[in-house]
C-alpha cells in the first residue's frame, strides 16, 4: 500500500481577518459561503484556513510543511496548535482483476449502479474500496499498523471465485 495523501490539522493565531489574509496571499481564494474559509494551493498541497483560524492541510510529499511555514510567516501569525496527522489516504494494487458481483456480500457492499467499486465491510473507521481493475483506495488510516491490518483483512476477504485469471 502506498500513501498518496495526508491530512493534517493545526491552528494559528492572527490579528488579520480572512479577507485581509486573502490580499496578502496571492495564491489564495476566499470562500464567503459556508464554510467561510481561505483556500491556498501550492504544488501538491492545499491548505484551508477557517474563520476560527483552524487549519487543514492536505497533500503529499514534503510540500505541506513548506506551505504551512510560508503562510504563517507571510501572515506574521503564530502557531497555536502544531500540525498533527489526522489521516492518510493510500492506494494498493491487487495485481489481478476482481469480479465485484462474485464478492461475498457478508464481507463487501456492492452497488455497481451507484458506485463502480466494492466497499470492504468491518474495517472500523477505515474505508476501503476495491475496483474491478484490482486497484484499491483506502481512506482514514491513522498509522502503519492499521494499514497492514486492513491489507490482511482485504486479502482474507476476497474469495477465489471473484478473481479473474
Amino acid at each position: 500500500m502506498h500513501i498518496i495523501n495526508t491530512n493534517y490539522s493545526a491552528c494559528i493565531q492572527s490579528s488579520l481577518s480572512l479577507i485581509e489574509m486573502s490580499h496578502l496571499l496571492p495564491q489564495s481564494r476566499l470562500y464567503t459561503r459556508r464554510p467561510y474559509m481561505l483556500k491556498i494551493r501550492s504544488n501538491k498541497t492545499t491548505m484551508l484556513i477557517f474563520n476560527n483560524f483552524k487549519v487543514r492541510i492536505m497533500g503529499s510529499g514534503c510540500y505541506h510543511c513548506v506551505l504551512f511555514r510560508n503562510v504563517v510567516k507571510s501572515l506574521n501569525a503564530t502557531i497555536s496548535i502544531q500540525p498533527k496527522i489526522m489521516s492518510h489516504t493510500a492506494v494498493h494494487d491487487l495485481h489481478y482483476k476482481v469480479n465485484l458481483h462474485r464478492l461475498d456480500p457478508m464481507k463487501f457492499h456492492v452497488s455497481i449502479e451507484l458506485f463502480p467499486a466494492a466497499k470492504l465491510l468491518n474495517c472500523g473507521p477505515i474505508h476501503l474500496n476495491v475496483f474491478a481493475s484490482g486497484k484499491c483506495i483506502c481512506t482514514g488510516i491513522k498509522n502503519q499498523e492499521q494499514m497492514e491490518q486492513t491489507l490482511i483483512h482485504l486479502n482474507q476477504s476476497i474469495n477465489k471465485d471473484a478473481i479473474y485469471h
